[in-house]
């Protein structure tokens, strides 16, 4: 998919495959920055999901079901490259967001939660160095 053709308010995926584990974080565009190659990005959901890799085709209430779920809809925005993001599929948001709107926002920021955004950014810089050269 073209990177370039994502667009404000669409729903959009990071990943990170682990050795036993991947995780997404869900977020939806708000900007993006096309000169620069920049997304500006709202997190939405974090899900570590068991597993090294999640089947075409899968039902994702049964992923969801073993997924883990951090809630981010109070975390800060992201702004990363566009080539790290991937449209997220309507099979897999709406199971999700259905989920996300039937709990209660968090009252108060969480200092793990941002602990666990800012490991998550941490590692996909790590794992692609080349999104981010000149």
């Amino acid at each position: 998919m073209d990177t370039f053709s994502l667009q404000p308010s669409q729903l959009v995926c990071l990943e990170l495959s682990h050795g036993n584990h991947q995780t997404m974080l869900y977020a939806e565009v708000i900007q993006l920055v096309v000169e620069r190659a920049i997304c500006w990005a709202r997190p939405l959901v974090m899900l570590h999901v068991p597993g090294t890799a999640i089947a075409p085709g899968v039902d994702w209430m049964d992923v969801l079901k073993d997924a883990d779920w951090i809630d981010l809809r109070d975390s800060p925005d992201l702004l990363l490259p566009i080539s790290l993001f991937r449209a997220a599929f309507d099979t897999e948001v709406l199971p999700i967001i259905t989920q996300l709107h039937a709990t209660k926002p968090p009252e108060e920021r969480d200092r793990h939660v941002h602990q666990q955004v800012r490991s998550f950014v941490q590692e996909l810089c790590i794992a692609h160095p080349d999104a981010f050269g000149e």
